[in-house]
């Protein structure tokens, strides 16, 4: 019996280590980076090169950058965002995946306030998956914010628009700052005025947002709210298609011209019929290394999205990372 209690809990302890489906990886089967390659990665990233250049430019930076998310288990990844002890945060921050996910916020928080946009131009930031800030001339805005520290932006942002009610695409906090500043907060999940249940315009100041509902698998219908953001005059109107968790191509609707789309890589959609239906300009493959997802579950690479950016047959193709700034003159 002795025997059998030793060989369930050695059974259990090998369970534990190798899971995949739970992501408990042992750490020593997979090597920390160390910070001196991550910072590198970081500066090929933001200052050397750019997401509409060529793959090849930055795939030492993300190769560095995907041994360290592998690094990271889910597990850990969720108990950072719910810890309250800041002392810890900061210091696993300053390592790791870690380091990296906090510095792409810095740098956004920073250059939201610093960057005077120009007529006729649009700049956007990649933060963190779908997530995205956009400022024009006039305003400023933010789509899908999902960070530990995301609510330090509602000061800055003028209203938050929310795809659909999973938490890879928004967090609780950012929502409470923005209700407190009295400032709208669009979804269909919120109980406020702004609560979209099908098609809908909704006017701030000169941009106006274009909603329809989408279904986000076979089981989860009209679960996601689409957008199309005519950003303005002041953007010679510019307009940005985001569309979240959408997986269905036939449910996408559009009323003008789009000069970025900005779909998920790998929810399921047809990607070239999508495409073909919305023909934007540009396009921007996203939901990648979404560390909330186990490591071989729904945690896309970098490869996969160059994977995927390389089969699609449609111009100006890209995939931004964490912190980057992309500028677009119209």
């Amino acid at each position: 019996m002795k025997r059998f209690f030793e060989t369930i809990f050695i059974l259990s302890f090998c369970f534990i280590f190798s899971c995949k489906g739970n992501d408990y990886v042992a750490e020593e089967q997979v090597p920390q980076v160390n910070l001196d390659s991550i910072k590198y990665a970081l500066n090929v990233f933001w200052n050397r090169t750019s997401c509409q250049g060529p793959f090849s430019n930055r795939m030492e930076a993300m190769n560095i950058i995907q041994r360290a998310a592998d690094s990271c288990s889910n597990l850990q990844f969720n108990q950072y965002l719910s810890s309250t002890d800041s002392k810890k945060c900061r210091e696993i921050e300053n390592s790791g995946i870690l380091y990296y996910f906090k510095s792409a916020f810095d740098k956004v928080n920073k250059e939201i306030s610093e960057t005077k946009v120009e007529k006729g131009t649009i700049v956007i930031w990649q933060l963190y998956n779908m997530g995205y800030i956009i400022k024009t001339p006039t305003h400023c805005f933010g789509i899908d914010i999902k960070h530990k520290y995301g609510h330090l932006l509602a000061d800055k942002i003028d209203f938050l628009l929310i795809t659909h009610h999973h938490e890879d695409h928004y967090t609780n906090e950012i929502i409470e700052r923005m209700m407190e500043l009295g400032k709208p907060v669009v979804s269909n999940f919120i109980n406020n005025s702004y609560k979209i249940s099908g098609s809908k315009e909704l006017k701030f100041d000169d941009i106006t947002v274009l909603t329809n509902l989408a279904d986000h698998n076979k089981s989860l219908l009209n679960f996601v709210v689409t957008y199309e953001i005519d950003c303005g005059s002041s953007t010679n109107n510019f307009t940005i298609f985001h569309i979240g968790d959408t997986y269905n191509a036939s449910q996408l609707k559009i009323k003008g011209k789009v000069d970025l789309f900005i779909p998920h890589l790998a929810v399921g959609l047809d990607m070239q019929k999508a495409v073909e239906i919305v023909q934007p300009k540009e396009v921007f493959m996203s939901h990648i290394l979404e560390l909330g997802h186990a490591v071989n579950k729904w945690r896309w690479s970098y490869q996969y999205g160059i994977n995927e950016c390389n089969k699609l047959k449609w111009h100006n193709v890209w995939l931004p990372v964490w912190g980057e700034k992309i500028i677009f003159k119209k």
